[in-house]
């Protein structure tokens, strides 16, 4: 067998999950970040749609929209 369902892939893939557990618990025990005096936050502008340029989205969505439905009712 290969990918996924190999039989190396068990060892591996449970390696994998004792490293990022070792790796979690290091990092779990850090302290808290602090932010520096000079921090100087952005403002989060307008929303999503408040925005011009998210409509442009519209375009390939509904494109893609009508691609399926010519597909399905041809």
């Amino acid at each position: 067998m290969r990918g996924w369902w190999g039989f190396a892939s068990l060892f591996i893939t449970a390696g994998v999950l004792v490293l990022n557990a070792v790796r979690w618990a290091r990092i779990r025990v850090l302290p808290e970040s602090e932010r520096p005096a000079n921090d100087r936050t952005l403002k989060p502008g307008k929303p999503l749609l408040d925005r011009p340029a998210a409509y442009g989205l519209l375009v390939p969505a509904l494109l893609a929209i009508y691609v399926w439905f010519s597909t399905v009712h041809s």
